[in-house]
This record gives C-alpha cells, sequence and structure tokens, in this order.
C-alpha cells in the first residue's frame, strides 16, 4: 500500500471514480459521520450565514455543494453541482448560471473555487445574478506552507500556487470582485490557517 493509500480513511480507499455521484455520497457519509468534519464544516455554514447575511426570505445559493450538509444550517439555500446526486437542486455550470440578472442575495462557495478553470468568468456571473447589495462568501484552503506541502505531495489535484494561466484578462479589464478577492485571499493566507473573502456588490 503505497502512503497516500495508507493516509485515507478505509472509507475512501474503494473510490475510484473522484467525480462520480457515488464518491459524492460516499463523501456526505464521511462528513457527517467525522465529528470533527462535521464541527468544521457547520462553523463553516455560520461563518456564511453571518458574512452573508443570510435569511430565510432572500435567494442564496451554494455553488459545488458536493457532500455536504448546508440545509441542515441554511435550509433554503439552493444547492447545486455539476453532477445530480441526492441533496441538489441545481446541476449547472458556474461559468453560465440559471438566474435571472439580480435576481440572487447571496452566493455561497465552499471549498470549490480552486475547480474552476475560468475564475474570472464565474465571478462576472456571481456579479450578473446578484442583487444589489448581494453577497459572495467564498472560503478556500490557505496558500500556506504547511499547505503547500499537502497539497504537492499528498493530493490528487494538480497544485499551482501561481495561477498563471487561469485568468487571461488583464488586471484593469477584470471584474471588480476578482481584484479585490485576489487581495483578499493573498493577505488571510499569510495569516489564517484558511482563507476566506466576503464580497458585496454595489451595481
Amino acid at each position: 500500500m503505497s502512503p497516500l493509500e495508507w493516509l485515507k480513511l478505509p472509507e475512501a480507499r474503494a473510490i475510484e471514480d473522484l467525480d462520480g455521484d457515488k464518491t459524492v455520497c460516499a463523501h456526505a457519509r464521511i462528513i457527517k459521520s467525522k465529528g470533527f468534519l462535521r464541527l468544521l464544516y457547520s462553523d463553516f455554514y455560520d461563518h456564511m450565514r453571518i458574512a452573508g447575511g443570510y435569511d430565510e426570505e432572500g435567494v442564496f445559493v451554494e455553488v459545488g455543494s458536493g457532500g455536504g450538509f448546508i440545509k441542515e444550517i441554511l435550509p433554503n439555500t439552493v444547492t447545486s453541482d455539476v453532477v445530480l446526486h441526492d441533496g441538489i437542486d441545481e446541476v449547472l455550470s458556474a461559468e453560465s448560471m440559471p438566474f435571472k440578472n439580480g435576481s440572487v442575495n447571496g452566493i455561497f462557495v465552499l471549498n470549490c473555487f480552486h475547480h474552476f478553470s475560468q475564475p474570472a468568468v464565474v465571478l462576472g456571473e456571481f456579479e450578473r445574478v446578484l442583487v444589489n447589495g448581494g453577497t459572495v462568501v467564498i472560503i478556500e484552503p490557505a496558500n500556506t506552507w504547511w499547505g503547500r506541502l499537502v497539497y504537492t505531495f499528498l493530493h490528487h489535484e494538480p497544485f499551482d500556487p501561481s495561477g498563471d494561466g487561469h485568468c487571461q484578462r488583464p488586471v484593469a479589464s477584470q471584474p471588480p470582485m476578482l481584484r479585490f478577492l485576489g487581495s483578499c485571499l493573498s493577505e488571510t493566507g499569510r495569516r489564517y490557517p484558511g482563507s476566506s473573502s466576503r464580497w458585496k456588490s454595489n451595481r
């Protein structure tokens, strides 16, 4: 058994298709059954509730819901993913969201922003669907020395801390949200074990 396999939870060793619906369901069971992970996710959702100005009258969307359980904490959140599985309301691409202009009060993104190949397009789409004063809350792993070690040697996904090549537009023509996010994440990444950014639309 390889060191990477040895480090995996027993429940995860049989997973082959990392993007399949069975994998998402397995992740959901792991998150809910492990006390620390459940507490961590609950804390993330509570942070989203506060920072995102959540209320049950508004329209709030979680992008890349995966195996999470946000509806247990924020019950009227619209969950979404790129594949259909249990607990998902909308199958969508963050680059082309099925919501009208100015119709969403808040967007929550937990640990999936780094999966977007065109972050500028995604953030532009967030701006399009948000109401004036709407909020995006993004929680991402931080690019710390420990994080770089884990993501380089113990993680299945490619790791590019520079992000070069993912945003083809010059900084001046990027959405204001993208310029704000870049500066905020670079600063919080130096201070905290995880990075979180809150952005408010003022279109």
